[in-house]
């Protein structure tokens, strides 16, 4: 056996380790360029696929050509919670939230970056109680809000974290693997409770959106009229300022907008400052309504926010 088929072999071990903690019929996995130009890759296995040692050797000759690998079981059953350190784990734990899987992804001055995967449910869950529930986990435990979509893909064991602010000395990037994991998807003894506040804060979000028998959805949002400051911003209410900003920027400046999704994002952005809106509001609409912003998470939005405040 070769180096590479060993280092195929063994990440293929890990990969399937994870999807006996997190059992799916499918996987999504997404291929990430470095170089913001390069093009994204996004498919679906089914999940002998997604562990088959030909697709192993598809992910690692594409992460050592300067590629993230992401992924995720294709279920709402399972939710990630990024951005977090072991004294953290050790509190979900206690809190009856243990992970099935935890996954050091990085390490800056010695201390570990971790993500983890918490089994919510037997059964799948309605994707915005299944985001709501991410969302709590990440305000709780201090994680990355950025990552709280239902869908949201982390990192996989056995490939490399190619973040150029985790380059070594010797030009080799981290390894991301295993901290802990489960051989079967227990669910923890409080996340029905997590799921039953999830529910009830969806209930309440779907109640103030309600005016005169009326639901206020993207449709009814008039950008002109939006007041962010006295106003409790929903996802909803984001993504529909989102499209009818864009719709209104495509018409004015023209229809190269639709193919340049970092131009559109910025533009929006500086848009609605001149609305008015707040920096946290627009930070709100890009990260719930861009496309780019999903694939890249929160320190996307920061930068193309940012560089918008800059202009003005």
């Amino acid at each position: 056996m070769t180096t590479s088929d060993q280092g195929a072999s063994w990440t293929r071990k890990d990969l399937l380790r994870m999807h006996f903690a997190m059992p799916a019929d499918e996987w999504i996995i997404r291929v990430v360029p470095v170089q913001p130009s390069g093009r994204v890759k996004s498919e679906k296995y089914t999940w002998r696929v997604f562990a088959n040692i030909e697709t192993v050797k598809f992910y690692r000759a594409q992460n050592a050509q300067d590629h993230h690998i992401f992924g995720r079981p294709n279920s709402t059953r399972y939710v990630l919670i990024d951005d977090i350190n072991l004294d953290t784990v050790d509190k979900m734990k206690k809190d009856g939230l243990e992970p099935v899987v935890v996954l050091e992804t990085s390490s800056l001055n010695g201390i570990p970056n971790l993500q983890a995967w918490v089994a919510l449910s037997k059964e799948e869950l309605p994707t915005k109680i299944a985001s709501q529930a991410a969302r709590l986990l990440a305000i709780r435990y201090k994680g990355d809000m950025g990552s709280t979509d239902a869908f949201h893909l982390g990192r996989l064991p056995g490939l490399r974290n190619r973040k150029l602010k985790y380059i070594d000395k010797n030009g080799g990037y981290p390894i991301v693997r295993f901290r802990m994991y489960k051989n079967e998807p227990l669910i923890p003894r409080c996340a029905s409770m997590l799921i039953d506040e999830a529910r009830e804060i969806d209930s309440r979000i779907l109640t103030s959106s309600t005016k005169g028998g009326c639901e206020l959805n993207s449709s009814n949002i008039n950008i002109d009229n939006f007041d962010p400051l006295s106003y409790n911003m929903t996802p909803d209410d984001a993504i529909g300022i989102y499209e009818e900003t864009a719709n209104t920027l495509i018409k004015k400046l023209g229809s190269e907008y639709i193919n340049d999704r970092s131009r559109m994002d910025y533009n929006i952005a500086r848009h609605l400052f001149y609305k008015q809106f707040e920096f946290d509001e627009v930070v709100n609409v890009i990260l719930y309504g861009s496309e780019k912003a999903r694939e890249r998470g929160l320190d996307y939005v920061l930068m193309s926010v940012s560089k918008a405040t800059n202009k003005l």
